[in-house]
């Protein structure tokens, strides 16, 4: 069982109140925001290369252009 201390730990979060911890947005995003502001965010690391950040995703490159399709269609 994990302890409230290590969580706090691991997310780098003092007890003490003095200390100002990671900033924790007032809304919580919705998974399909998160995935795909990620998929974003791996795409440029890459340059807009689709092949190379599907690869470091773990996913074939056509699983990826269908998201990203998906996605922007949709706007």
């Amino acid at each position: 069982m994990v302890s409230y201390l290590q969580i706090l730990s691991a997310l780098n979060i003092s007890q003490r109140p003095h200390e100002p911890g990671p900033v924790i947005p007032e809304t919580r995003m919705p998974v399909y925001q998160l995935e795909w502001e990620y998929l974003q965010k791996v795409l440029l690391e890459h340059n807009g290369n689709i092949s190379a950040a599907a690869r470091s995703l773990g996913m074939h490159s056509r699983t990826l252009q269908r998201k990203l399709n998906k996605r922007s269609g949709s706007r």
